[in-house]
Parts: C-alpha cells; sequence; structure tokens
C-alpha cells in the first residue's frame, strides 16, 4: 500500500464526525491484504476522506501462519449475541458463523448489526481484519464438513477439558467451536458429536456458563493456546 487512499463514507463520517479529525492528524488504516499503516489525513469532510500513508507499523507475515479460528453460535438473545461477537472479534476470531439448533428459541439474526459490532471492534482492539459474519446455517450443515477440526463446548461430566483437547489437537490450518443455545444441545446432537470423528466435546470446568460467557472464555482459552504453541508461532 502507497500514495494517497481514498475512504469510504462510513469511515469518513466518523473521522470527520465522531473523533472530529482534520487535515494533517495522523490515523492507522489496516487490512488482511497489507497490514497496517499510518497515514495523515489530506482532505475531509463527512461523506469523504483522503490519507496519504507514510509508514508500515505491521505486515500481514507475523499473522499469515496462524490457524483460522471461527465460532459457530448459536442465534441467542440480542444482547447477549452483541457482546459474543464484540469481545471475540476482540479476541481474533476469523469466522462468526450463526447455526441453529435444536433448542434455538432466537428469531431473526441482524447479520448487519452483528458486522457493525465486529468493524467496530476489530477498530478498537487494533487488529489488522474483520470477521467473516456469515449467514446463518443449521448445525447438521456445520457438522457435515469435516474439512477442520469441531470442539463442540459441553458440560463438564460429558466432555473433555478444553486446555487438554487443544494440547492434543497438534498443528492445524483452521479450527472451530461450536456454541449451542440456552437450552442446551438435543440428545440427538450430542450422539452426532459422538459419532463424528472430527469433533471433540470439550469442557471450560465444574460451572456452568451463560452462552455468551461459554464463547468468550472457550476463544479466549484456545487462542492464548495457539499464539503459545511453537508448532504456530
Amino acid at each position: 500500500m502507497a500514495g494517497v487512499v481514498g475512504l469510504d463514507a462510513d469511515r469518513a463520517h466518523h473521522l470527520f464526525a465522531v473523533l472530529r479529525l482534520g487535515v494533517g492528524a495522523e490515523v492507522s488504516l489496516f487490512n488482511p491484504r497489507d497490514g497496517e499503516y499510518r497515514g495523515v489525513i489530506t482532505a475531509i469532510n463527512k461523506r469523504s476522506a483522503s490519507v496519504e500513508i507514510t509508514q508500515l507499523l505491521v505486515g500481514v507475515a507475523a499473522i499469515a501462519a496462524r490457524p483460522e479460528l471461527t465460532l459457530f453460535f448459536a442465534a441467542v438473545k440480542r444482547d447477549a449475541m452483541d457482546l459474543m461477537v464484540e469481545k471475540c472479534t476482540e479476541l481474533g476470531v476469523s469466522r462468526l458463523q450463526p447455526i441453529i439448533t435444536d433448542h434455538t428459541v432466537a428469531g431473526r439474526v441482524g447479520l448487519e448489526r452483528l458486522r457493525a459490532i465486529a468493524l467496530a471492534a476489530a477498530e478498537q482492539s487494533g487488529r489488522l481484519s474483520v470477521p467473516t459474519v456469515a449467514e446463518p446455517l443449521s448445525l447438521a450443515e456445520v457438522l457435515s464438513n469435516d474439512s477442520q477440526p469441531l470442539f463442540a463446548c459441553c458440560e463438564a461430566g460429558e466432555a473433555r477439558p478444553i486446555l487438554a483437547a487443544v494440547a492434543g489437537m497438534g498443528s492445524v490450518a483452521s479450527l472451530g467451536i461450536i456454541i449451542g443455545p440456552e437450552g442446551g444441545f438435543s440428545p440427538a446432537e450430542f450422539a452426532e458429536f459422538a459419532r463424528l470423528t472430527h469433533v471433540t466435546r470439550v469442557s471450560m470446568g465444574e460451572v456452568i456458563l451463560r452462552c455468551d460467557t461459554a464463547a468468550i472464555a472457550a476463544v479466549a482459552l484456545v487462542m492464548n493456546s495457539i499464539l503459545r504453541s511453537p508448532e504456530n508461532s
């Protein structure tokens, strides 16, 4: 990336009207293709802005070898879902995939709202990419794809400790974490987890966590373990 970069209306409005920045102010720009750069605003109003690139801050090579982490989460109440998306974005997930399970009771998933939350969280946390927020899938559709290992978060008596599961996983290109709804997984879904070799039932201890808390805790534990692993560093 070099030269002068034009910003879209949303980014320009945020810089101009919210942060109240003007010509000459320094900003950071990022994308997953080029990395993170420092630049200086050369023109700005509430509908558009131009930034002259001055310095490379972080290249993409440093994160290119990390496994991609997808969070498959059952649609739940709006506040819990918003928090889940925000915090898991900050923690580094690559993809956020709403799913419909046997016990899912939430109605419509506001994808545009969740995408806006993910974008804001990525900007706030300084990460180089914004996770994809995908169209909802059924749990059956997720399980039918055996291209990556999946961790299904369950209660302790029915599962392996999540850190032990990560330690025994070895080097992988991608990994998925599945979080169920408020009512948990159905007996049929548990049976399917047990049948499939690419699915590991995992737990985060003896306490029973809310869906959003379970998602944030699972992502934090897995990401920390991946970043500390010599195979994935």
